[in-house]
This record gives structure tokens, C-alpha cells and sequence, in this order.
């Protein structure tokens, strides 16, 4: 897709993400980056309906630019 490191945009490694999926296993299936925590609990209290709607409108945006 082409994505980049923006300041407002952070693409983890595979290895970072792999190692620490590795290290996290005994609690997962899910590993929650922390640059992502805070989006992550709040769309965990939402609706998954509306979490999928915001989700869809963001995709859209992306594909936009």
C-alpha cells in the first residue's frame, strides 16, 4: 500500500511487532501496540457496529489521498 512513518502515523517494524507477539503470547491472541492503546479501548467500548462504521470511514479516507 505504500504507507510511511508520518508524525501523525506509526508503521511498527514486522520484527518489533513480531517480537513482541512472541513475548506476549501467553496472554494473547491479541497484542495491542502501545502508539494504539488508547484508540484500542475506546473502540472496545463501543458498539461493534459503530466500531466497524468508523473503521469503514477511515479506510475510505485513506484510500482517498
Amino acid at each position: 500500500m505504500g504507507l510511511h512513518d508520518a508524525p501523525d502515523q506509526i508503521i511498527d517494524a514486522p520484527d518489533d511487532i513480531a517480537r513482541d507477539t512472541l513475548a506476549d503470547i501467553a496472554n494473547g491472541p491479541v497484542l495491542v501496540r502501545p502508539q494504539i492503546q488508547e484508540a484500542f479501548t475506546m473502540f472496545n467500548a463501543l458498539p461493534r457496529r459503530q466500531v466497524a462504521e468508523a473503521m469503514r470511514d477511515m479506510l475510505a479516507g485513506f484510500m482517498a489521498e
